[in-house]
């Protein structure tokens, strides 16, 4: 599990220096804001779920610590690799599709932020998310 999050470390690491310095303009990638930031959020979630265990009395990487990662990257995954459809739907009307996808990736992001932070960041989140309805 160590080699998977120094290789995973590595590529967030790789991958930040390469955007920021503009490598990827010289690579012919074209890489808009939006689709590093799904990269770089997918890579962080994969992180904070391998290296924080959901009970510190358990330590260990668990299957729902799996399910946590699937749950967060395939959000990720869709607005990096249909950044132009989406962006061209995200004046619309908004899709069922894409509601589950952003309830996955809220429920994902919310236990990481609780494994990283603790709980009272996380019911302060969940507060201000709810805060405006």
């Amino acid at each position: 599990m160590q080699v998977l999050v120094k290789t995973v470390g590595i590529l967030l690491s790789a991958w930040s220096a390469l955007y920021i310095s503009h490598g990827t303009d010289y690579l012919g990638l074209e890489v808009s804001p939006n689709q590093h930031q799904g990269v770089f959020m997918g890579l962080l979630l994969i992180l904070a779920f391998l290296i924080n265990p959901a009970n510190k009395k358990k330590p260990g990487v668990r299957w729902y610590d799996w399910v946590f990662i699937v749950l967060g990257l395939v959000p990720c995954a869709y607005v990096v690799i249909f950044y132009r459809e989406w962006l061209f739907h995200s004046a619309g009307e908004i899709q069922s599709y894409e509601l589950v996808l952003a309830a996955a990736l809220v429920i994902s992001l919310l236990e990481g932020l609780r494994r990283t932070m603790g709980l009272i960041v996380s019911c302060l989140t969940v507060f201000f998310l709810l805060h405006p309805l």
